[in-house]
């Protein structure tokens, strides 16, 4: 993965990944992306614990 262009990102899937391996890691971007917007909207509460 690479962040070539500022707001974008970059996978470059291989053969040896699988569709559903593909449409895994597609759909777990959408979630961590639904997540964000839970959090900007204020419907989310991140607690960070160190």
């Amino acid at each position: 993965m690479s962040w070539t262009e500022p707001g974008t990102l970059i996978s470059e899937s291989t053969e040896s990944k699988s569709k559903a391996g593909l449409d895994r890691f597609g759909y777990t971007l959408f979630s961590v992306r639904e997540e964000i917007a839970q959090i900007e909207s204020g419907k989310l509460i991140l607690t960070i614990i160190s």
